[in-house]
């Protein structure tokens, strides 16, 4: 799997360019999961063509612990799974995130994320 994470203030269309790419990447047949961590939390819109979707964070927040992979994500244009992390950069603050995040490196499944997918997009503010 390959990741790629696109950095940068806002209004400079990160969001544009990463949807573009993880749109394109389907279209030649790749299989693509784009995750964004901004705190608006619309880095997916224009792929799954709804307003907003649930955040991980959000999620964390609601459920605690009681929510699966299915929940978190949302399939968009050309079959890209979209998730939103509604985080400020990669460094995980949210205590219960992290947790969840280290629980599910203990049982594989980041493992099993990265074989399910060619492509892992990041949109980081």
């Amino acid at each position: 799997m390959i990741k790629i994470a696109v950095y940068g203030k806002g209004g400079i269309g990160k969001s544009t360019t990463v949807s573009n790419l993880s749109a394109a990447l389907s279209n030649m047949g790749y299989k693509v999961m784009q995750i964004g961590c901004d705190p608006k939390a619309d880095s997916t819109v224009s792929l799954h063509g709804k307003e907003k979707i649930k955040t991980v964070l959000d999620l964390v927040r609601e459920k605690k612990n009681d929510f699966s992979l299915e929940d978190m994500v949302t399939k968009g244009y050309g079959g890209v799974i979209c998730v939103e992390g509604r985080l400020r950069g990669l460094d995980v603050q949210d205590e219960a995130l992290s947790r969840r995040w280290k629980n599910w490196q203990k049982r594989g499944l980041m493992k099993l994320i990265s074989r399910m997918w060619s492509f892992m997009m990041f949109l980081v503010m």
